[in-house]
């Protein structure tokens, strides 16, 4: 605490000096004592609302000087992942609480936008691409990306379509594909309580060390009341069939032989393997995922669902 005061006594001697509003930036707010409730008890919820609505209170936003150091990059990822709901519904707000601040000066307001569009643009995290989505609704389609030129806007503008239908709770697209002899099987047409679908080829790396897992987990899959929709990716059909031959599994193998439902459109099929789960209207409730977190996903489904029928 010695420490603090000194710091704190360096902060108010020298307004002036970068290095003290750099000090005071990266020093964490001061909490008051949490209010005592009509009822007697301590507000619980009062720390962390405090934190989300002060937690910028020693940052200069109009500094442009911040902007040649990390602490921006620091300060909002701090904030994002120990004081914000790991969910869109609860980042988007903070994305816009971030944003109204640094508005105050236009280079600070494009690093920051910039940034969190790259974050959430490169996520692995499932779901985080809604907040992508959200950033270039918000931000970029209302012109204030001022720094863009058209095709610039264009560019990020047409990711986020391609995006946009996969996002989770939204509905699957429907898909018309043929199994090895040429039998349509709509993914429609799979009736069970979660479809599993994966989009994968033989030849690929990733694929031919998932595949062997995806034999061993679908007993498992299927006891959870999941289907696996296998969708061959590329349009080498031989090969495809030759794999077949030789690994006769027992879930439903589908390709795109008439060569009419632009799979990669439809679910942004940018690597393979990628695994897509459709709740039993076909609405996405996962994706992105290894073949090992599907059946904790199923469980966790059945067990929300026991949950509210027990309500």
């Amino acid at each position: 605490s010695s420490d603090l005061s000194t710091r704190a006594a360096y902060i108010q001697d020298n307004p002036n000096l970068f290095y003290a509003k750099f000090l005071q930036a990266v020093t964490d707010i001061k909490i008051p004592e949490a209010p005592v409730l009509a009822d007697g008890t301590i507000d619980s919820t009062f720390r962390l609302k405090y934190v989300r609505a002060h937690f910028f209170d020693n940052i200069d936003f109009t500094d442009e000087r911040f902007l040649r150091t990390n602490l921006y990059d620091a300060r909002i990822k701090k904030y994002l992942n120990d004081y914000i709901y790991k969910v869109p519904d609860s980042i988007n707000p903070a994305v816009d609480f971030i944003l109204e601040k640094a508005a105050v000066n236009k280079k600070t307001f494009q690093f920051i936008t910039v940034m969190l569009l790259n974050d959430y643009a490169t996520s692995k995290i499932m779901g985080y691409d809604a907040v992508y989505v959200y950033i270039v609704d918000k931000y970029y389609s209302t012109g204030k990306a001022f720094w863009l030129d058209d095709v610039g806007l264009y560019r990020i503008q047409a990711q986020a379509e391609s995006v946009r239908p996969t996002l989770l709770g939204k509905t699957g697209q429907p898909l018309m594909l043929q199994d090895r002899n040429d039998n349509d099987i709509p993914l429609y047409s799979v009736q069970s309580k979660f479809t599993v679908i994966i989009f994968w080829s033989p030849d690929c790396g990733h694929c031919k060390k998932e595949m062997p897992k995806v034999e061993k987990l679908y007993p498992e899959i299927k006891a959870l009341g999941g289907e696996i929709y296998a969708v061959y990716a590329e349009t080498e059909f031989d090969k495809w069939e030759k794999w077949l031959d030789e690994h006769p599994v027992p879930w439903i193998n589908v390709t795109d032989k008439k060569g009419k439902e632009m799979i990669e459109v439809k679910y942004h099929v940018d690597i393979t393997p990628l695994i897509y789960v459709l709740d039993e209207h076909k609405k996405i409730i996962g994706k992105k995922l290894s073949i090992e977190q599907v059946p904790e996903l199923l469980q966790n489904e059945l067990a929300i669902e026991a949950a509210t029928k027990g309500k």
